[in-house]
């Protein structure tokens, strides 16, 4: 299955993650970095046995170098995400 695949067989998951972006972007631009930190800071609190896993799968990606422990929704939100962010950045500093 590919990316375009899981996107499209998570329809509902990708809309929640894309609002929740355009929602960290708008405090970041609006410079109220203290808020959206303290929204990630609740999001972790909010699920404490996502972050145990989350720290869990860092630990286990730390030791054997794969990404292949990653959920395939995961992998292709953060690999839009990441591209996002990168091109923002290299526009920025070019």
């Amino acid at each position: 299955m590919n990316a375009a695949d899981v996107l499209e067989a998570n329809e509902g998951a990708v809309l929640r993650a894309g609002l929740t972006l355009v929602a960290l972007g708008a405090e970041l631009v609006a410079g109220r970095i203290d808020d959206a930190l303290a929204r990630a800071d609740a999001a972790s609190r909010k699920f404490p046995e996502w972050t145990a896993l989350e720290d869990a799968g860092i630990a286990i990606r730390g030791a054997t170098r794969e990404e292949e422990q990653m959920p395939e929704i995961e992998r292709a939100i953060l690999g839009l995400v990441w591209a996002a962010v990168k091109g923002a950045i290299h526009e920025a500093v070019a």
